[in-house]
């Protein structure tokens, strides 16, 4: 599945579902990053951004006529999908083009970036990558996955059970990782939302996957999770139970204890166990008095800013049925500034670079500025933190500083000049290959920067890629192609300079198998994922259990099967080789009475030693133990940094397959050596079958 990044990579053991190929290269670029720019084929011209929303960026190349052909399959079947419209966009521009009755589609295009979709009656597809077209580039497996979409029906009723008309049902889907992306709801066909009748009945459809139902009506929220929807399944009977409603009133104050007016008022609610969090606002009376309504019942957060003040310190409230609660005092503290100035990367004072102040822990908007003509800058209404500054400009790489404490005067905050990455793809026998996918993730990066990712899919004649906008520091790159193995390298990009991140793909390892419960009968409708050396998507089992994974990387892998009845699996230690094709069965233990299902606490059953690995520049850091597990068994301890494996270090690896070492066969062990407290030691450990969730 697609996730976004943190700041922390981390990886369990034998549990990573959520990761594919090089930690999690699959993430979202995170909304403060600053957005890369890519090339295909070394296009000449200027450069092309990535996500801009500047329809002139996105304008094709005039010239270097390119011809891309593909097939629309089935995400569950893999069969080819007839009638259905594949569109590449640039900008306000679009070409559209129609499968035929096998599936097949083709498209002659102008060298550029597009964004490429494909909808149809009752099937949608978002191609998870932006697609850069190289010059004068023919290729023939630009394949595209649908999904059919599902129908649910329900109803929703207020908190006595009875019927809720006029209620909004919204949904959002987690879908399949690399299945359909974002969802274009409108490219879709899908309205997004449903109003309930008189009797409090809905219908909508929805993209496949883990679905989450929300209503609102009057101020009242319900919520409901669907853990696997499939495609074009159509269920019944889902019922959204709308809270109580509820409020919490109280005061601001100053720091002297006079009543303030005109101040904003801030709440934040989750309400219980995957609860639906609500938010609502409002402004201080003239006596510094406040109502907030419209909040589901439980545990809030409220904060207060005004003009003058610190904001108040995060306070614990109630909300409760005609906000009849405790009464809350929110008290403002005495500003404090922090002045600085911004510099560009020539050490001169840099001019309109966006500053922003962001205080951990609060649900207030983090207030921001821009530097003057002498690259100052003033935050003059702060708490005394810590705080993280973060200045950004177009074309430079954001400088970060953290734990900054107010008062204080002399910040200074360089911007960096950016790099990139270019190289070139080919074969085992050096021949270019013509489509391929870059993913990368930035791992230690200038100054406080924080973990950066993205991917980009390249068609490119003459194998060639380039990425610029990225800031300089350690990256940890993946490149995928259709019939190849997924192949991946670290890099250190340098500021102004592109790092070479050429590769050259092997034949993959095919995987075939076969999901079971405890009796040995077939579980259809399983997803099924490797959890690193394979970028293709996840996939769900046929109605004999079956599946087949292509284009793995060799070596040591793990694989994941998840279905929402039964117990998550993880199956380690499974050997792959090149150009040949193996076989596993994986056998499911269905949920017991206990297990809670819950988002996030659906439990897990692995080979492993039961431990949480985070990515660290000498080795992997033990970030956290399963208790009980083989690792704590073992004497391990959190903090522990594993610099060998088996004997081999694990410098310049990726985590990913660092991970599969140290995961394998329960009963067999592993030695790992580690270093604590600057003082280094070896231990054995058995691997073991852990639990975890539920």
């Amino acid at each position: 599945m697609r996730r976004r990044a943190g700041l922390l990579v981390l990886v369990v053991l034998a549990l990573v579902a959520l990761v594919g190929g090089i930690v999690a290269l699959v993430a979202r670029v995170p909304d403060r990053a600053p957005t890369p720019r890519v090339q295909g084929g070394r296009l000449p011209g200027p450069r092309v951004p990535v996500g801009t929303a500047s329809p002139a960026a996105h304008q094709p190349a005039a010239d270097g006529g390119c011809h891309v052909e593909g097939t629309v399959r089935d995400a569950l079947t893999s069969a080819p999908v007839a009638g259905v419209d594949v569109v590449f966009a640039a900008g306000g521009a679009e070409a559209t083009t129609t499968s035929d009755g096998n599936g097949h589609f083709a498209v002659d295009l102008a060298a550029g970036r597009y964004l490429v979709r494909a909808s149809g009656e009752g099937v949608y597809g978002l191609a998870p990558a932006p697609l850069a077209l190289g010059v004068a580039t023919r290729v023939a497996t630009y394949d595209l996955i649908v999904a059919r979409l599902a129908t649910v029906r329900g109803r929703v009723v207020d908190a006595e059970g009875q019927a809720a008309p006029g209620a909004t049902v919204t949904f959002r889907s987690q879908s399949p990782r690399g299945l359909l992306g974002s969802v274009d709801l409108d490219a879709a066909g899908l309205p997004g939302t449903a109003s309930s009748g008189a009797d409090g009945a809905f219908e909508l459809r929805v993209v496949p996957g883990e679905v989450t139902l929300a209503a609102l009506r009057a101020g009242r929220r319900g919520r409901l999770v669907l853990p696997m929807v499939a495609a074009g399944q159509s269920l019944a009977g889902a019922e959204l139970v709308l809270d109580a409603g509820g409020g919490v009133a109280g005061v601001v104050h100053d720091p002297e204890g006079r009543p303030v007016a005109r101040a904003q008022v801030v709440a934040v609610t989750v309400a219980g166990p995957g609860g639906l969090p609500a938010r609502a606002s409002t402004t201080s009376d003239e006596n510094g008095r406040f109502t907030l309504r419209d909040l589901p019942p439980g545990p809030a957060s409220l904060e207060a800013r005004a003009a003058g003040f610190a904001p108040s310190a995060p306070t614990d409230a109630e909300s409760a049925p005609d906000a009849a609660g405790r009464e809350v005092v929110l008290t403002l503290r005495p500003a404090r500034a922090l002045r600085g100035r911004v510099l560009g990367p020539d050490g001169k004072p840099f001019e309109g670079a966006r500053v922003i102040a962001r205080r951990a822990g609060s649900n207030l908007e983090s207030p921001s500025l821009q530097s003057g003509a002498d690259g100052s800058f003033v935050f003059a209404a702060l708490d005394a933190g810590p705080h993280e500054l973060d200045a950004s400009a177009e074309g430079y790489g954001s400088a970060y500083q953290r734990g900054v404490s107010a008062p204080a005067d002399g910040i200074e905050l360089r911007l960096q000049a950016m790099g990139g990455l270019s190289g070139v793809v080919s074969d085992g026998r050096g021949k270019p290959v013509a489509d391929f996918l870059v993913r990368w993730v930035g791992l230690r990066l200038g100054g406080d920067a924080p973990t950066r990712e993205g991917e980009n899919r390249f068609l490119a004649a003459d194998g060639a890629f380039q990425l610029d906008g990225l800031m300089p520091g350690d990256y940890d790159v993946v490149v995928a192609a259709p019939g190849h193995a997924p192949a991946g390298r670290r890099v250190t990009i340098l500021p102004a300079a592109y790092a070479d991140a050429s590769v050259r793909l092997s034949d993959g390892a095919t995987l075939a198998g076969r999901v079971v419960g405890p009796d040995g009968a077939p579980v259809a409708g399983a997803q099924v994922e490797v959890m690193t050396g394979h970028e293709g998507d996840a996939i769900q089992t046929d109605e004999d259990g079956r599946f087949v994974l292509a284009d793995i990387a060799p070596g040591r892998r793990s694989l994941m099967v998840e279905h929402p009845a039964f117990v998550s699996r993880s199956e380690s230690g499974l050997v792959l080789r090149a150009g040949e094709r193996s076989s596993v069965e994986v056998k499911l233990t269905p949920l017991g009475p206990g297990d809670a299902t819950h988002p996030g606490a659906h439990p897990v059953e692995f080979a492993g030693i039961g431990a949480v690995l985070k990515v660290h520049a000498d080795g992997v850091l033990l970030q956290d133990l399963v208790p009980g597990g083989p690792a704590e068994r073992a004497g391990l301890v959190p903090g522990d940094l594993v610099v060998t494996v088996d004997g081999e270090s694990v410098r310049g690896r990726t985590l990913g397959d660092i991970t599969e070492e140290i995961r394998g066969v329960v009963g067999t062990s592993v030695r790992l050596e580690v270093i604590h407290g600057g003082q280094s030691r070896i231990l054995d450990v058995v691997r073991g079958n852990v639990r975890f969730g539920g």
